[in-house]
């Protein structure tokens, strides 16, 4: 099959669940194009962005030119394509007409201009915001089936604005993946016809992230606890709770040795450093930056705990990657995450938005330094068992085959279970 990917910017560290997708179905044997947004420049790279030279296989997407000639210009220029390729033309016009939005509908014609002048047999987008993008494509003529993941970012959205546009998506979308059980019910309540949806988590290359051999830590372990978080740097994954909580531990047991290093950059690195110089944990607390896969998982293997205290998610897959890896975890219980921790089996989940549940936890585990093993053992094989990449790149293989031969997605959705 052909299959294009259309996503808001790529390659993206925080992103591997897509990564993942691509270079499942390319080893799978499907020809696959990414057209993106924006190009997110990066100090590390994802290595299968460069071992399957996915530069070559995008194309970033352009904006309208600024300039009002050359826009004008521009313009006319792909109103003379779209007419002698039959192309949408005449929904283009009825759209500029209805709605007398011109400039605002040949943008997003001029910017997905590229992905028109190729034939696929599905357009997986990204996001409620690329599926919007393939609606109007498949309003355009495009005969692929639109098919929209849905993640945080759009449940968070839909929560917060009840007038979000999805109604061409419902309406048009072939299909729309649910990556939890959670997404799927949100999505049915923005107004997506159930039978519409396949559930389809995300998941990571378990291979990748091996349940650790070693016989660390033991009963008889009495060094410093090793505390890890991979988060980007933003209010979402509720950061500050962590600093807060770890504080309360060390006021709870003095002679515990702590250290806490946290994975990820974004925007609230220098409000968090003025908390942790706030609460003195200068000695306790590194920020170690966005890195690649294969970075994250050598910090992950040298931790003892992993936290996770968002005040909101879907099925992060920083989770995954820690469970596999064979770490107790303690996270917020926001969204999915408890469809990827086994509560009081492969770690804890604390309501959102409490250091004190959280620091309570934290002292727990540090006393039961004899169960951290049997609790890595159960994490790993819940994430093998349900969210391994090559599992759900099979499944995602079926989804599209089904669909380009007119199998409906209630049918695939039954066929999944």
């Amino acid at each position: 099959m052909k299959i294009a990917f259309l996503i808001d910017a790529f390659p993206v560290l925080s992103e591997t669940f897509i990564l993942n997708q691509i270079t499942g179905l390319i080893d799978r044997g499907h020809e696959v194009d990414i057209f993106a947004r924006n190009h997110r420049d990066s100090l590390e790279m994802h290595p299968d962005v460069r071992k399957y030279r996915l530069d070559g296989i995008c194309t970033y997407l352009s904006h309208p030119p600024k300039n009002r000639s050359t826009c004008i210009t521009a313009y006319l220029y792909l109103l003379f394509r779209l007419t002698i390729r039959h192309v949408g033309i005449f929904h283009l016009l009825a759209e500029m007409l209805r709605t007398r939005n011109m400039k605002e509908l040949f943008g997003l014609t001029y910017t997905l201009a590229p992905i028109l002048g190729k034939s696929y047999d599905i357009i997986q987008c990204h996001y409620a915001k690329n599926g919007l993008s393939g609606i109007h494509l498949k309003k355009l003529g495009c005969n692929a089936k639109i098919v929209t993941m849905f993640h945080g970012h759009d449940i968070r959205a839909g929560l917060d604005d009840n007038d979000i546009p999805y109604r061409d998506l419902w309406r048009y979308g072939d299909c729309f993946l649910a990556i939890s059980e959670y997404t799927r019910d949100k999505i049915i309540g923005f107004g997506a016809d159930p039978t519409s949806i396949v559930y389809l988590p995300v998941g990571i290359d378990t291979s990748c992230f091996p349940l650790r051999s070693d016989s660390r830590p033991s009963e008889n372990n009495t060094d410093g606890i090793r505390l890890i978080s991979v988060a980007r740097l933003v209010p979402d994954k509720g950061l500050s709770y962590a600093l807060s909580a770890i504080r309360r531990v060390l006021e709870k047991l003095p002679g515990v040795e702590i250290e806490y290093r946290i994975i990820g950059d974004g925007p609230l690195q220098e409000s968090l450093l003025n908390q942790v110089h706030e609460l003195e944990l200068e000695n306790i607390v590194t920020f170690v930056g966005g890195k690649a896969q294969p970075s994250v998982r050598k910090e992950l293997e040298a931790s003892d705990i992993f936290l996770l205290p968002s005040t909101a998610e879907v099925l992060p897959v920083s989770l995954m990657e820690a469970q596999s890896i064979g770490l107790p975890v303690i996270a917020s219980d926001v969204g999915a995450v408890r469809e990827i921790v086994v509560d009081g089996r492969s770690g804890y989940l604390v309501p959102q938005g409490d250091p004190q549940h959280i620091a309570d936890h934290l002292i727990k585990l540090i006393s039961q330094r004899k169960n951290w093993k049997e609790m890595g053992r159960t994490g790993s094989a819940h994430i093998a068992a349900h969210f391994d990449i090559k599992h759900l790149t099979q499944r995602l293989e079926h989804i599209y085959t089904g669909l380009s031969t007119n199998i409906s997605p209630a049918s695939l959705n039954e066929q999944s279970k």
